[in-house]
Parts: structure tokens; C-alpha cells; sequence
């Protein structure tokens, strides 16, 4: 199992010292990133962001084929691309629904657990 970590940074340089990186971390937003992201191998993500219209789009279900650094390597298990294989790279993502505007840099994904109905 891997553990990859946000980088979070506050856009306004003056509002850096009231904003303190511990604080941006600790934000869990609706389609945001976690900061704290555990992955493994074989294990289904969902995509969070439109990356390769129609390919890789918001919702696009992947499963992770290979963990790096600042890639992952997936295989898309819906939708047009079925089977194929893409890389995901680590992404700035500026949320839009905040009164301070900060920046996160990770992998635009989130675990996706699907249940059966019998």
C-alpha cells in the first residue's frame, strides 16, 4: 500500500500566516481529493475531473495497474475506453466554492467501492 499527500498552497501570498498548511490539509471538500490518499494495487478508483474527453471524464471508474511517484497507471473499467490503459498524473485543483482560494496538487481520484445487489 502506498500513501501519497496532497500539496496544498494558498493562492494570496498575504493570507499565507493566517491559512497555515496544517489547516488547507485538514479540508475535506465535495469533489476535492483527500489529503491523505492510500492506494494499492488492483484497487477501483473513480475519476474526480475531466482529463481526455471522452476517455477520462468526471465518474470514469479505473483500476489501478501500477503505482508511482507522481503517476498512476490504471486501466478504465467504463465507458468509451473500456480496457485501456492511461496514465493519471498529479493535478493542480483550485476549489471554487471557498471564500480563500487555495491550490492542491494530487491525483485527481477517490476510492470507489461498488456493492451487489443479489
Amino acid at each position: 500500500m502506498e500513501e501519497y499527500l496532497s500539496i496544498d498552497t494558498i493562492m494570496d501570498t498575504e493570507l499565507s500566516t493566517s491559512y497555515p498548511v496544517e489547516f488547507l490539509n485538514s479540508l475535506e471538500l465535495s469533489g476535492l481529493p483527500t489529503h491523505k490518499l492510500q492506494l494499492k494495487l488492483n484497487v477501483p478508483v473513480m475519476l474526480m475531473r475531466n482529463l481526455d474527453d471522452p476517455r477520462l471524464c468526471n465518474g470514469t471508474k479505473l483500476r489501478i495497474t501500477k503505482l508511482g511517484q507522481n503517476i498512476l497507471i490504471a486501466t478504465i473499467s467504463t465507458g468509451v475506453g473500456k480496457g485501456n490503459s492511461v496514465i493519471i498524473p498529479r493535478i493542480p485543483i483550485i476549489p471554487t466554492d471557498l471564500p480563500l482560494q487555495f491550490k492542491r496538487v494530487h491525483f485527481p481520484v477517490k476510492l470507489s467501492f461498488v456493492t451487489m445487489l443479489l
